[in-house]
């Protein structure tokens, strides 16, 4: 015998809802208020890409320079030619030691929103792990904007403006620091 009593329903009675209507319904409206909050999601990550995307790119002129190199004369320059055909692995190169950098000057006070690291493709992924991007306006006092913890072939991270005239790409331990492009916006 069931604990629930059973109760029989006839099409007459008024006061019970009608079950067959109810559920689809509100499954549909389930749906639709998921279908709404994917949209709206995704309309928001476009319109933060769309404004991260019409900022100027950063670094394509800037002067910058490495905390060490293995490759005499190689310890600075200005610019990054992405466009050019069979670029290498990698721009630059640390020796070992602890806390390895690269800085860019970025030629007074600019606003960054957007940093995209391209790690050496041919190796040692895990160098850079972990990365801190930093900005700061007077090469003292450091402010980190990002980090990423986990070994990667490509990194794009999107953080509230945060304005310096110096972008910083640092490995917090010792290691040899090495990457095959860097953008920021």
């Amino acid at each position: 015998m069931s604990r629930y009593p059973i109760v029989p329903v006839t099409a007459s009675d008024a006061t019970l809802p009608d079950a067959p209507r109810t559920a689809p319904a509100l499954v549909d409206r389930a749906w639709q208020a998921l279908v709404f909050v994917v949209i709206a999601a995704m309309l928001t990550l476009a319109l933060r890409e769309a404004r991260v995307v019409a900022r100027p790119e950063l670094l394509r002129h800037a002067a910058w320079r490495v905390s060490s190199t293995t490759i005499p004369g190689a310890g600075a320059g200005r610019g990054l030619d992405r466009t050019s055909e069979g670029l290498p692995n990698h721009f630059f190169q640390t020796t070992i030691e602890p806390s390895p950098w690269i800085e860019f000057d970025l030629g007074g006070l600019r606003g960054v929103t957007f940093v995209h690291v391209q790690n050496r493709l041919d190796c040692c992924r895990d160098w850079p792990v972990p990365l801190v991007v930093e900005l700061s306006d007077d090469r003292a006092r450091w402010l980190q904007v990002a980090r990423r913890d986990e070994a990667f072939d490509t990194w794009s991270a999107v953080f509230p403006e945060a304005r310096g005239r110096y972008l910083r790409l640092r490995v917090p331990r010792e290691t040899q620091l090495q990457l095959g492009w860097v953008e920021a916006r």
